[in-house]
């Protein structure tokens, strides 16, 4: 009874410090999901981030052999069997984990310069570690603001092969279908291109992952800076 009582209440303290993610947001199309993940880091609010993802979805349903089966090969980094509810917890734990380090070098991305939101090793002291975290104010954010959300290659993405592979991309999380999207965000008169990739859960379109294959936005998560020519450009070609 005392053990059972000891993991009861590590439940309830993990639901307390990691809440499911009921918050009210129109995720009825990969556009209004990603224009909610905006909003909500330029609110800098976590959950509502959270709220906007596929992290409880993906975890709960994760098909470990749909996976092996789709990869042809077993790695380290695939979820694990979605079998009991702490095989469960760990995904959602890989998961929450990824968007944060690419929410991470979002930001890092939007407020310097420094080539380690690109996966560089970057060689700093102390005054200069300093520096980036002086320039790393969060309040900034405030001024972080959604132009256009467009798909990266229109043309590819509705051909019947992107489509099949798509859909076996969603398969192994449970999912419907899957897409592409990126994001023109506009932050201290700069503009910025941001990549997502959603995935279809019953009718709600849920961030995989912030970043895009298709448009060759990285996996790390960093937009890219351009000009609005350059979007259309790059939209264009």
């Amino acid at each position: 009874m005392k053990l059972n009582s000891a993991f009861a209440a590590v439940w309830i303290c993990l639901a307390v410090l990691v809440p499911t993610h009921v918050l009210a947001v129109d995720l009825s199309t990969p556009e209004s999901t990603v224009e909610a993940y905006i909003a909500a880091v330029a609110s800098r609010d976590f959950n509502a981030v959270l709220a906007t993802t596929a992290t409880d979805q993906a975890a709960e349903n994760f098909n470990f052999v749909a996976m092996v089966e789709r990869l042809g090969v077993l790695t380290a980094f695939i979820g694990a069997p979605s079998t009991d509810p702490f095989f469960v917890a760990i995904n959602r734990g890989k998961s929450v984990g990824q968007i944060s380090q690419q929410l991470q070098m979002f930001i890092y991305g939007l407020m310097t310069t420094n080539g380690v939101a690109e996966g560089q090793t970057v060689k700093m002291d102390a005054g200069e570690a300093q520096d980036f975290v002086d320039v790393l104010r969060l309040e900034r954010l405030n001024g972080l603001k959604l132009e256009k959300v467009a798909i990266p290659d229109p043309s590819t993405m509705n051909g019947e092969r992107y489509q099949l592979l798509m859909t076996k991309m969603a398969k192994p999380y449970g999912g419907d279908a899957a897409t592409e999207r990126v994001a023109l965000v506009s932050f201290e008169g700069l503009d910025f291109l941001i990549g997502f990739t959603l995935i279809e859960f019953k009718g709600e379109w849920r961030v995989l992952r912030q970043d895009s294959g298709l448009s060759g936005l990285g996996s790390l998560g960093a937009p890219k800076r351009l000009t609005r020519e350059e979007f259309d450009q790059f939209m264009n070609k």
